[in-house]
Formats: structure tokens, C-alpha cells, sequence
């Protein structure tokens, strides 16, 4: 357990461990993998972001024509392209 809280890897008593950890903090190729890494990572969660963001937008959408009462829930799924289920759901949470 010492080891994977030790930022040194020469001070690590595994030797896979202090070699492989080695690699990638002291070695070029070994930054440049992790980075590659860290940045497939940091895309994914942007990625992650920007489709919750989307799905709020879109139920936001479907909240106001729920509230115009004048849509039908199959024309509100299509509109917001959320589905059907969903906008039920919205609908329920709305007149609780």
C-alpha cells in the first residue's frame, strides 16, 4: 500500500511496480503514452458533459411544450427527440 502513495518511484519496494510507474513519470515515451492517455480520458468525460447538457436542453424543451398543453406526448418525444417514456416521466414530475 506505501507504494501506490509514494510519488518516487526509486523509493517504491516493488520492482514491477517502481519500473512501470518509472516509465511513465521519467521516460519521454512513457509521459507521451500517459498523456495520450489522460487526454482519450479528458475527451470522454467532455464528451460525457456535453451530451448530459444536451439531454437537459432537449427536456427543457420538452418541460415548455408540456406546459403549453396543447402538444400530444408522441408529437413532444419527436420535437425534443426524447422518448415517449420520457416525456411521460416529465409529464408526471410536472403535475405532481
Amino acid at each position: 500500500m506505501e507504494d501506490l502513495r509514494c510519488p518516487d518511484p526509486e523509493r517504491m519496494h516493488y520492482r514491477e511496480l517502481r519500473d512501470r510507474v518509472g516509465y511513465f513519470k521519467n521516460d519521454k515515451e512513457g509521459r507521451i503514452e500517459m498523456s495520450g492517455e489522460f487526454e482519450r480520458i479528458l475527451n470522454k468525460e467532455i464528451e460525457k458533459a456535453v451530451n448530459e447538457n444536451t439531454k437537459k436542453e432537449r427536456k427543457d424543451v420538452a418541460r415548455s411544450l408540456l406546459s403549453e398543453g396543447t402538444f400530444p406526448v408522441s408529437k413532444i418525444a419527436e420535437l425534443s427527440r426524447l422518448s415517449v417514456g420520457e416525456v411521460e416521466k416529465l409529464r408526471s414530475s410536472i403535475n405532481a
